[in-house]
């Protein structure tokens, strides 16, 4: 998937209807994953990608045929009830081995956590990003706001860069995974299966910087003499 900045501002409300989304170039080739391996999806999925300079945005537009079936829920971040769910991941350093994982389902719930080894995932990774759900009578569309501070990526030689990309979306109806990039049955690896996200121009990592509140207590004490 290829992707060139934009500098026309995204408002994040889910409706895609800025220049970034019209225009922009669209995936859905996904495959079924589960149950029906490395068949056609029974829904149709559609993802956009775009960027400026602090940010990287997703809009993933999910259909269903039966709008009863949707099922959304709602949790504590990181504690999505079973539920349709979407799953955005980068590969950022495009190492195969390591990549950010942001999820969020039907109703707006979010969870990131981090690829790591190809194969494992660790939940301790804590990153502020926004995502805006909507359901509609045709499905549900999700449009995500990362900013690139929460990702950690070097600065790639050359004039543009290559990210790992995959998307995944479960159907909750149907216990029905469909990856951008499927895996077959009995094969190894995940992040090392990615597709490929190319950015127009050569990413440079943010600077970075934490602010960290405290609070200085004192205690004066004094002694009364008789």
């Amino acid at each position: 998937l290829r992707v060139s900045p934009d500098i026309d501002p995204i408002r994040l409300d889910g409706r895609f209807d800025e220049d970034a989304w019209t225009r922009g170039q669209v995936i859905s080739d996904f495959a079924q994953e589960e149950p029906d391996n490395m068949t056609q999806p029974t829904e149709t999925t559609t993802v956009r990608v775009a960027y400026d300079d602090r940010y990287l945005y997703v809009a993933v537009r999910m259909l269903v045929r039966d709008a009863a079936e949707l099922r959304g829920g709602l949790g504590r971040r990181g504690s999505a009830p079973p539920s349709d769910r979407l799953f955005v991941a980068f590969d950022t350093a495009h190492d195969h081995q390591n990549a950010y994982v942001f999820e969020v389902n039907a109703s707006g719930v979010q969870n990131d956590y981090l690829q790591v080894g190809d194969t494992r995932t660790n939940n301790d990774y804590e990153a502020v990003w926004d995502v805006v759900t909507v359901q509609t009578g045709q499905g549900w569309d999700a449009e995500f706001r990362i900013p690139f501070s929460q990702m950690r990526f070097p600065a790639q030689p050359g004039d543009r860069t290559v990210w790992g990309f995959n998307v995944r979306r479960d159907v909750f109806a149907r216990g029905e995974q469909d990856w951008w990039v499927a895996k077959p049955r009995g094969a190894q690896g995940v992040v090392s299966r990615f597709g490929h996200l190319i950015f127009d121009d050569r990413l440079t990592p943010p600077r970075r910087f934490e602010l960290t509140p405290y609070v200085l207590g004192q205690l004066h004490t004094t002694t009364d003499s008789a």
